[in-house]
């Protein structure tokens, strides 16, 4: 039975990942959503690509075209176009949110167990803030299975324990 519910597991986790991280569905198969395009306040760290972030914010002359806040100390250049437009000056796509900005999110969302008590969730406390956040910004969920996925799940069990059987 453990290899019958290893493989359900291991099946559900790896079409979840592509329903979120490639397709960018919810579990309710509509899109997640849409990227914001209200503008933003970033800092160097903001960008998982320094070229992108020097290129922006390197130079006096660059830094002088840009409107700068200072929030807690710290100095801000405002990115007009927000989060949409920092994910498209790193080369990820921008036409539905696909939660896929750094694949740390992607990473931690694993199946977890042994000995036929598996379960898929995320391994670190950064994933699971992450990942409860995202719901409710979208006010949908996510990470839960689809009906469809479900359904793959139950067909997948009853094949295998007609196996089992004969």
């Amino acid at each position: 039975m453990d290899k019958i519910t290893r493989t359900a597991a291991l099946t559900l986790e790896a079409d979840i990942k592509n329903r979120v991280f490639q397709d960018g569905e919810a579990s309710n198969e509509s899109l997640i959503g849409n990227y914001s395009e209200k503008d933003m306040l970033v800092g160097s760290k903001s960008f998982i690509l320094k070229g992108v972030a020097n290129k922006l914010l390197g130079s006096k002359g660059k830094r002088r075209k840009l409107q700068w806040v200072t929030k807690n100390g710290k100095k801000l250049a405002v990115l007009p176009g927000g989060y949409k437009t920092l994910r498209s000056l790193q080369e990820r796509q921008v036409q539905k949110v696909d939660l896929h900005m750094t694949g740390k999110l992607l990473k931690d969302f694993t199946m977890i167990g042994k000995n036929a008590n598996y379960f898929l969730g995320f391994t670190s406390e950064y994933g699971k803030t992450i990942s409860l956040a995202q719901e409710e910004r979208f006010g949908k969920r996510i990470f839960a299975s689809t009906d469809t996925e479900r359904k793959m799940i139950v067909k997948l069990f009853k094949g295998g324990i007609n196996l089992v059987l004969q």
